[in-house]
């Protein structure tokens, strides 16, 4: 399948919990939230995929990205 995405990306900190709630659907389809260590995104498959090494370094303001990866 041909598509584009539009993503929003924010590096937070927890406020003393990792139990994170949510309701969201995406045509009927329970969506779930977890925290995912930085320090331990290499165990996962994830898009786009320098997203993984970029978070290792601090970043400070807005950054406008623009990526063409294909799957």
């Amino acid at each position: 399948m041909d598509c584009h995405e539009i993503a929003l990306y924010f590096v937070m900190k927890s406020r003393g919990t990792k139990e994170l709630k949510s309701n969201s659907f995406t045509q009927g389809v329970r969506e779930n939230m977890f925290w995912f260590p930085i320090a331990e995104l290499d165990k996962y498959k994830a898009f786009p995929s320098f997203m993984k090494e970029y978070l290792q370094s601090e970043h400070v303001g807005i950054e406008h990205i623009v990526t063409d990866e294909r799957i």
